[in-house]
């Protein structure tokens, strides 16, 4: 039923607004000096009283992470891993911490082929799907080096609420009466008491996760990755048929990065770098577009808007999953996506029809010797520092596994490797030899959090969930804000089309591309196929009074300030 209306109010949104009024949408929520935007109203709680309490906005994203951990267990969580944008207003400096998760060392391609047949549900739903988590190694150095607040009180926040319990909504009851099926005991034990899905608007208790969370917030990462909790993990997952070993976990280490940088607009544009692939393809396609004018004159979603931005998401896309994978371990030419001659290249590449995906990468270069359930934040703190975070376990409720004992629901991060030449993951997406599996490497990703600077200062910050859909949702947002000058609200909400080179076809979501708009795109021989919703953005503007922040109608997610 939710998303019935949903699509009902994005019709009655399209029919209210013109190509150049962008007035009508969901209201965003204003805030003065702060704003906090998550996927659930839980975390948004916490957020808040963290910045009320005296804490900015790394002490705020502490407290976030972990508490999505507890209320959004299908999404992400500490049996995952994450990617951090942090702007240091102070230092007018951005840092990019990597948390993604990694690859235990004995784990292999052929893992994957018994007997010589690749079985893609072995790096889905199984103990070799688990990558080593890194979500709670990310925060505890995030919060060294730049939180004011003790450690134990942020982490605090969401052992209260494992402990105490929480209201369940219609999401996650739907989603655990869903995917039952693939949770093994554990996991079936601390979410479905009383051997049934929990009905919306019960109370959902988690003790298991809280005393693991309690260990946390008293000794760091070292209660995590050493002692009774790895113990437990590695466990679960070589019972599993997995791999992992204690030495996994105990060599387990934070990568800081240098955030990739492009000039869009007038604006400074800072996003996550490889093993993501978010912020190279975004700053490609940003490229791509340059100012946008002829965009904006054409209308939203004109057939002339969408036949160039799928030809750009095509072009980007196809070089994403050829040349893109974890700099530890491949040499990435990072210049042919962040180099703006890269984009105007592609945009000058288009014709009057569609490109066949063949004719712009044949699929057998990929072919060599060798999701969508995450979550993000974005938050802004009274100094003027900003964090925009996507954390993820991959598909929802990652692998199904939970290590008996801690309630820690692991993460199927494998996944996003390459695990088989010329096979798509669970995402669809076809990827290339730089991204197959070796001892300690970071699966490629699609998470895209990022930061908009004008004259230093933040301006926007950004980011989704969706696995593949992930770069294109955070592109139309920024396109929605800048090029059509839509409020934070509109931004977020409007329909979505996305295109990912292989498949060759244009998704759209419902109302995204209306009947007539449809039909010259006909005509330039793209094929269309209409989809659900996908995504779930969480966005921060800035403007004239302030902060004005807009969590995605798809989701449940709320926006708060003050």
């Amino acid at each position: 039923m939710r998303f019935r209306i949903f699509h009902i109010g994005l019709f009655l949104l399209l029919g209210l607004c013109s190509s150049n009024a962008w007035a009508a949408g969901p209201k965003p929520s204003w805030g003065r000096d702060v704003m906090v935007v998550t996927a659930h109203p839980a975390a948004t709680k916490v957020g808040v009283k963290v910045l009320r309490d005296g804490g900015n906005a790394v002490d705020a994203a502490v407290a976030v992470a972990f508490t999505l951990s507890v209320v959004e267990p299908y999404s992400s969580g500490i049996g995952g891993g994450g990617f951090t944008v942090y702007y240091d207003k102070q230092a007018a400096k951005v840092h990019a911490v990597d948390g993604r998760e990694m690859a235990p060392a004995a784990l292999t391609q052929q893992h994957f082929h018994p007997n010589g047949t690749y079985d893609e549900d072995l790096s889905r739903w199984t103990g070799l799907a688990v990558g080593v988590p890194g979500l709670v190694a990310q925060m505890h150095e995030l919060h060294a080096k730049f939180g004011k607040l003790p450690f134990a009180d942020l982490v605090g926040h969401a052992e209260k609420l494992a402990r105490e319990g929480f209201v369940v909504s219609h999401g996650l009851s739907r989603r655990i009466s869903y995917l039952q099926d693939r949770m093994n005991d554990a996991a079936k034990v601390i979410l479905m008491p009383g051997g049934k899905a929990p009905e919306v608007g019960s109370t959902l208790v988690q003790i298991d996760k809280a005393d693991t969370l309690k260990l946390i917030a008293d000794q760091g990462p070292k209660g995590f990755y050493e002692g009774g909790i790895a113990e437990k993990i590695v466990a679960s997952v070589r019972a599993a048929g997995g791999v992992m070993t204690l030495k996994d976990m105990a060599s387990y280490k934070v990568r800081w990065r240098e955030a990739l940088h492009g000039l869009w607009r007038g604006m400074d544009v800072y996003s996550f770098p490889p093993p993501s692939s978010g912020g190279a393809v975004l700053l490609r396609m940003l490229h791509g577009v340059g100012e946008g004018r002829d965009l904006r004159e054409a209308g939203w979603h004109s057939a002339h808007e969408i036949h160039i931005l799928v030809e750009l998401m095509k072009r980007a896309y196809a070089e994403r999953n050829l040349f893109l994978a974890d700099p530890d371990h491949a040499k990435v030419p990072i210049e042919r996506f962040t180099d703006p001659s890269a984009g105007r290249r592609d945009r000058s590449a288009i014709g009057k029809r569609s490109t066949p995906a063949k004719r712009i990468l044949n699929p057998s270069k990929l072919i060599r010797k060798e999701g969508s359930h995450t979550s993000h934040f974005s938050i802004v703190d009274a100094q003027g520092n900003a964090v925009s975070q996507t954390q993820t376990i991959n598909l929802s409720f990652g692998s199904g596994i939970v290590a008996k004992g801690t309630g820690v629901i692991l993460n199927n991060e494998i996944d996003d490797f390459s695990t088989s030449p010329g096979k798509p993951n669970a995402f669809g997406l076809v990827q290339g030899a730089a991204n197959s599996i070796a001892a300690g490497k970071r699966p490629l990703s699609s998470m895209t959090p990022t930061i908009v600077l004008r004259d230093g200062v933040v301006n926007a910050v950004v980011g989704s969930p969706g696995g593949s859909y992930i770069i294109t949702s955070v592109f139309q947002t920024l396109l929605n804000r800048y090029v059509h000058r839509m409020d934070a609200g509109s931004a977020v909400c409007m329909p979505r089309i996305h295109h990912q080179w292989l498949p060759d076809a244009i998704s759209s979501e419902p109302f995204a591309i209306s009947a007539d708009t449809a039909v010259r795109l006909a005509r330039k021989r793209h094929l269309i196929h209409e989809k659900g919703t996908w995504s779930n953005v969480q966005a921060i503007f800035k403007a004239d009074d302030g902060w004005h922040g807009a969590a995605d109608c798809r989701g449940e997610g709320r926006a708060e300030g003050f």
